[in-house]
Formats: C-alpha cells, structure tokens, sequence
C-alpha cells in the first residue's frame, strides 16, 4: 500500500518593543506526520488556456443528466430499506450503465447451462423470439436481479440477485465467468417482465461502492445525505436509508452527485497564478505566485476541484493526489 508522508514547520516572531525589529523569536514548530496511507494516488499535467474554466481533478460519474431529468425515489420492495433512485423516462435521459440490447420478448425462453466450473452459459434455445446479442461485448456485466414487488421473476433461488462477467457472445447464448455460482436451469420462458429481470450492462459510468450525495430545496430533507450505491442498472442505483420517503422531481437545481472516492491530499503548482475551487462552490480561491510558482498543498475533501484561467496566457499545472485512507 503506499504511503504519504507530510512535514510542516511555523516559524513566528514577536517583538515586544518594535514590530518592524523583531528581537523575540517563538521556537519553531515542526510536525512530521509519516506514513498515511493512501490510494489512487496520480499525478496530472493539465493545461488551463485564457478564459478557459477547466475540471482538473475530478472523481464524479459522468451520469449525463440535466435540469431536465425527472428522477423518483421509490421502494423496490415495501417495508424495507432499500431505496431506488430511478430515472422516470422525463427529460434528458439518465445515464448510470449502458444497457445492451439483447432483444427478445416474454415468449423468449432461455437454458442456463455449465461450460466449465468456473464458467456458465445462458442460451436462448430456440422457443419463442429469438435474442439479437450484436450490442453485447466481452466484460460487459450480465444481470439477474432480484425480487421486487410488481416483477415476475421466474428465475431460481440461485440465479436471482447475482451480476457476472461477459466472458463470450455468440449468436444466441452469453458466457459469463460465475465461479460455480449460478445453477443449471432448463427451458425457462422469461415473461412479461423479461426486460427487467434480465439485463446486460456496460460496466459504468457508475459503479458499486460509489457514494451518492443528495442535497437540494426541491428534494425532501429525509432523503438528504451521502450513500453507497449498493446495486446499478441502466436506468436506477440503489441504496439504504432508513428515513427515505417516496417522490419524484427533476434534477433543476437540485444537487445530485455520484463519485467514486473523495480526494484527500492534494499537491497543485501552477506556471502562474491561478484561481481554483473546490466542488459546487461559487467562489474562487486566487493561488498567486510564490517565486517561479503558484503552489497549494491541503488536506481536503472534494470530488472536484476546478481551475479558472483569466490572465492572457494558457497555465500549466501540475497536481499530485491521493485519497488518504488511514495512519
């Protein structure tokens, strides 16, 4: 695991007669702070033109929604938990996975079968509308989900709630690495909800273990918070929160944003000054120079950190990170 390691030192003076003399000095303070432990550590070179507003540090999901996008809170299954954030179909689309298209219908029936042990395979065999797998690549993830209220599921206990690797595509049938997982199933019609229970998703924008923040006036304070994204669909993520209540509303300007991690230590220089803020806020923070350089080094904990330019030349900068996960 690598390590960060941090030394600062406060050199002050105090003159008792003359501040412009100093002739008391308070001893230096000095810390060093060895071995934190980090991940994800990089390192950037970004380039900032005139004028330009740049994301230089970023950890956010590109969901691709805007003020238009009509999103509900909904309860999968009542009386639990866990809470959908499902985009309702209104406005600009939603983007949390890219689902692939596999065709079919509620006639279509389907074999699940062994290849290896550590290997399965689903077939459409043939019964019903056939399946046009074209869309669906190698390391893609396949998706059986799991019981909510209002779906069929025809599916076996042992099938149900589990997500796999796309291993191959043929012309009818999806290999998917399940390590002896999945059970063996014969001349299963998938249904009416056969868009639902079975689904083949690219594997992001979003991801599971992102967090999700909610924040925003047009949102209801019980549903306010930051959650782990505990399952994804192409179109819902799903979360725990106890205190959630039912609605839905457009994104506007309400704050939702989903990451992968939160940025902890940030070391930035800059070719010249430069202004930078962190996350939604509005104000800029001015970084002017420091001899040759424009020089920030915090802890913090941001998503986002962004650069505006506004002297007459482009600005190079150089920004080494980490999130810091202990000492």
């Amino acid at each position: 695991m690598p390590y960060l390691n941090l030394n600062y030192r406060y050199l002050i003076y105090e003159d008792l007669n003359n501040s412009k003399s100093p002739e008391v000095r308070i001893p230096d303070i000095t810390r060093d702070i060895q071995q934190v432990a980090v991940d994800h550590e990089a390192s950037e070179r970004p380039v900032v033109y005139t004028n330009e507003i740049k994301d230089i540090l970023t950890t956010q999901r590109g969901t691709l929604w805007d003020a238009t996008t009509e999103v509900a809170f909904s309860r999968p299954v009542a009386g639990e938990d866990k809470i959908r954030l499902t985009y309702t179909g209104t406005g600009t689309a939603a983007v949390f996975r890219t689902d692939r298209s596999i065709g079919g219908d509620a006639t279509s029936q389907v074999t699940l079968t062994r290849v290896t042990n550590y290997v399965a395979r689903i077939q459409n065999d043939g019964v019903g509308t056939a399946w046009t797998l074209g869309a669906v690549q190698v390391n893609d993830l396949i998706k059986f989900d799991k019981d909510v209220d209002g779906v069929a599921n025809p599916f076996g206990a042992a099938n149900k709630a589990r997500e796999y690797l796309v291993q191959a595509v043929g012309a009818d049938y999806i290999d998917f690495i399940d390590n002896g997982q999945a059970g063996e199933e014969a001349a299963l019609p998938l249904g009416a909800d056969f868009d639902k229970i079975l689904r083949v998703n690219s594997q992001g924008p979003v991801k599971r273990g992102d967090t999700i923040q909610v924040e925003g006036s047009g949102i209801n304070p019980s549903n306010h918070g930051k959650f782990e994204v505990l399952d994804v669909s192409g179109d819902f993520i799903e979360i725990v929160n106890p205190l959630a209540l039912e609605e839905t509303f457009l994104i506007g300007t309400n704050t939702i944003v989903i990451y992968e991690y939160l940025i902890g230590f940030v070391h930035l220089r800059a070719s010249g000054p430069v202004k930078i803020r962190f996350n939604s806020q509005t104000e800029w923070i001015p970084l002017g120079r420091l001899g040759a350089e424009a020089i920030y080094i915090s802890s913090t904990c941001a998503h986002k950190i962004q650069a505006l330019n506004d002297n007459p030349d482009p600005i190079t900068l150089s920004i080494q990170h980490a999130r810091v996960t202990g000492q």
